[in-house]
């Protein structure tokens, strides 16, 4: 009998989707739960580190110019992205891009010196980031080859959650959650490890209005490498049940949802494919979509912020 992992609900359906990223093709069933619409895995691979490659994005180096000059404005923009300066903001997004894991966590209106704990971050490359400008920023990933270290000493240590010990300020997950078999266990020990004012950060897909439009070909369902993924209303009924309240909530979706998706309707694996099979309206129309399901709470991911059920908080959404 298939059961919900987070409202335990027996009721729901079934459903067979393939690995599409790296183009496996193997099939796997995901039992959808008809209370919360909660997305389960039924059964884990025997072996999941296969389907976690060498070429697998988050434990692909990303090579950082130390010059002195380049080192320089990076901080600079970086600070203007976490601590909303206006204009530094403005050109960091002209030179690099958006940056969802920045955006998400200038939410929080951190400080200088606070500790932080990125768990499931592959090689933590933005922790260096956060390091540069003066955060006490680390990592955990029990899935990394090796550790890794930097001029300010280890950045990521090769470990899992139940590990460690101390106490952080802000723990986030971004887009890790949803490979982990055990969420309400990964809450548990978060509330272990927060310091008395901290937060949670979790960014991670959220089954909506792409998950209903495309079914198992949605790209980020991500079989069977994402193992459980939530609604709206799983995610914050498993907060609750964990001792946490949503203090904000907010999609960061982006058009990947759309021509991700599309790929694999037409049974093209991610890593054959992109965005340059689509023509420049399509694109603009993705993205345009996107923006306007965000706007709507009804994007395919979403960051939230999570604070022990009590303490001080921002408006609940």
């Amino acid at each position: 009998m298939s059961q919900c992992p987070v409202c335990l609900g027996t009721a729901g359906k079934t459903h067979l989707a393939r690995e599409m990223m790296f183009g496996m093709r193997e099939q796997f069933a995901y039992f959808e739960c008809a209370d919360c619409g909660c997305l389960r895995l039924m059964t884990l691979p025997a072996d999941l580190a296969k389907y976690y490659g060498p070429g697998y994005y988050s434990f692909t180096p990303t090579v950082l110019s130390r010059s002195v000059y380049r080192a320089s404005i990076r901080k600079l923009l970086t600070a203007g992205e976490l601590f909303h300066i206006a204009g530094l903001r403005w050109l960091r997004r002209q030179r690099n891009g958006r940056s969802p894991y920045l955006e998400s966590l200038a939410h929080l209106q951190l400080h200088r010196g606070m500790r932080l704990l990125d768990v499931g971050c592959g090689r933590g490359e933005a922790l260096y980031l956060l390091r540069e400008v003066g955060f006490r920023a680390e990592g955990i990933d029990p899935y990394l080859p090796e550790e890794v270290t930097d001029e300010y000493g280890v950045r990521v240590r090769r470990v899992d959650l139940s590990k460690i010990r101390g106490e952080w300020d802000v723990i986030m997950f971004h887009h890790s959650l949803e490979h982990m078999p055990d969420h309400r266990r990964t809450l548990t020990l978060v509330q272990e490890h927060l310091a008395p004012a901290g937060r949670c950060l979790i960014r991670m897909p959220i089954a909506s209005i792409a998950w209903h439009t495309y079914g198992v070909n949605w790209v980020q369902l991500d079989p069977p490498r994402h193992l459980i993924l939530h609604t709206l209303e799983s995610f914050r009924h498993l907060a609750e049940n964990c001792g946490f309240k949503v203090e904000s909530f907010h999609c960061d979706s982006s058009a990947f949802q759309f021509w991700g998706s599309e790929l694999y309707k037409r049974d093209i694996p991610l890593r054959q494919g992109g965005p340059h099979l689509f023509s420049p309206e399509e694109l603009r129309r993705f993205q345009a979509t996107a923006e306007g399901l965000n706007r709507e709470g009804a994007g395919d991911q979403a960051a939230f912020v999570l604070r022990r059920t009590g303490a001080q908080s921002g408006k609940r959404v």
